[in-house]
């Protein structure tokens, strides 16, 4: 994955995860916010894709119950949209929204490039 950054002293994870993450938004500063409660759901949630638990990014089709690590979405095919929703192969025709179909070669630059340094510690 990428960097890690702090969400609560003594708790960090992946700011790429934490955007992604179901429970998280993007401000407009770019802080993340509800990174803390994203990171307690991920303690009790398996992988799709391999598995383990701390998956956090969620499909965002409604009765879609399947979350991912975000990793394990790029590796699956997800579908990603640029309104930080994740669409699974079987649901990614559902997708409602503001946002556009992020392209392998966006998403790479958006995981390379993507900083929150108000963030880091």
């Amino acid at each position: 994955c990428d960097r890690l950054v702090s969400v609560v002293p003594d708790l960090w994870a992946h700011v790429t995860c934490l955007a992604w993450s179901s429970d998280t938004f993007v401000v407009l500063d770019g802080q993340i916010v509800n990174g803390k409660s994203a990171i307690q759901r991920g303690k009790r949630s398996r992988c799709a894709s391999c598995r383990q638990s701390g998956a956090t990014a969620g499909c965002s089709y409604g009765k879609c119950k399947k979350s991912f690590h975000f990793s394990c979405a790029r590796k699956a095919k997800c579908y990603f949209r640029s309104d930080y929703c994740i669409y699974c192969v079987e649901h990614a025709a559902n997708a409602r929204g503001d946002g556009h179909w992020l392209s392998e070669n966006e998403l790479q630059k958006w995981n390379v490039h993507y900083v929150l340094p108000e963030l880091c510690r």
